[in-house]
């Protein structure tokens, strides 16, 4: 359901609720791909706002490495958050 903007920023807001303020979730959304996945959504709906704003707020509640804080740069580049 990538092709989805309605299903993306669904997607996009439960990672978000999941990894709010909770460390362990956050951790495991990255190490399974979370990053990558959001930002895939931001690309594919970046006229969406509610992907956009469902993304951006997922993303700043991760403890990311250097590699997805790049990327996490280019998504922010984007999106214009």
């Amino acid at each position: 359901h990538e092709t989805s903007a309605g299903v993306q920023e669904h997607a996009c807001s439960a990672l978000w609720s999941l990894s709010s303020n909770h460390a362990e979730n956050q951790s495991r959304v990255v190490d399974e791909g979370g990053v990558a996945q959001v930002l895939s959504a931001m690309r594919a709906h970046e006229t969406s706002a509610g992907v956009l704003e469902y993304a951006c707020a997922t993303l700043s509640s991760f403890r990311l490495n250097d590699d997805e804080i790049a990327r996490m740069d280019e998504a922010v580049l984007l999106a214009r958050c």
